[in-house]
């Protein structure tokens, strides 16, 4: 009886330690998510609200994660131009450096320069990307 227990106990501490390094990753990644969301929804309600000139200029958007609406926050972005950064993401996967915003039809170099302090890329969350990618 007491060896059982003590097997079923060796059984539980083994599987923790398997277990804990995977559940800590995924925590991190959930954090990781969760800010970047966090950060999305605060954008989001800024557009609703009307940005001031100072904000706009100050704000910076990771084209690989922004939506729509807060790609059109970017100095000299429409619509149209948004959609395409978007579909050039979809078709393409996620930027590598903003300068691959010169391959997108309607953003030469003169735009992109006007536009290059508003737009990064996010290491950290191009990495959760890629992870995800290698995990499928």
């Amino acid at each position: 009886m007491v060896k059982k227990i003590l097997l079923e106990l060796l059984v539980i501490v083994v599987l923790s330690l398997i277990l804990l390094p995977l559940k800590m990753s995924t925590i991190r990644e959930v954090e990781a998510e969760s800010k970047v969301a966090f950060i999305s929804q605060e954008v989001e309600q800024k557009t609703d609200a009307r940005m001031s000139k100072t904000e706009v200029a100050s704000l910076q958007v990771d084209i690989n994660f922004a939506t729509l609406n807060e790609l059109m926050q970017i100095k000299g972005v429409g619509k149209v131009t948004a959609q395409r950064i978007i579909d050039y993401r979809n078709k393409n996967g996620p930027f590598l450096d903003t300068y691959q915003l010169t391959e997108i039809k309607g953003i030469a170099k003169a735009k992109y320069n006007k536009m290059k302090h508003q737009v990064i890329i996010n290491q950290k969350n191009l990495m959760i990307y890629y992870n995800d990618i290698n995990e499928q």
